[in-house]
């Protein structure tokens, strides 16, 4: 996966969980008698579900990194020699 598909997936992953947290903030203003008499619970899971973005992609990040840190940097394979056709 290169870097940019990293970023775009993750930023997918971003923009999902703040569209999660607009509608609880949302339907928080709105007034809805559910929401409303539990408003600690609303704020923490929109803390938590935006600061779950930031944690998954610290951890991915870490073991990423560790990964290409551990695993031997793999030699690329030396050029074919150029094969000339045998004289008759």
């Amino acid at each position: 996966m290169s870097a940019r598909e990293w970023v775009e997936v993750r930023v997918v992953e971003l923009l999902a969980s703040l569209f999660a947290v607009s509608l609880l903030i949302g339907g928080l203003l709105a007034g809805l008698p559910f929401l409303k008499e539990r408003i600690a619970e609303v704020l923490l899971y929109s803390t938590c579900c935006i600061s779950a973005v930031f944690m998954h992609a610290a951890l991915d990040l870490s073991f990423r990194g560790a990964r290409r840190l551990v695993r031997p940097m793999i030699p690329t394979p030396a050029a074919d020699p150029v094969l000339e056709p045998a004289a008759a």
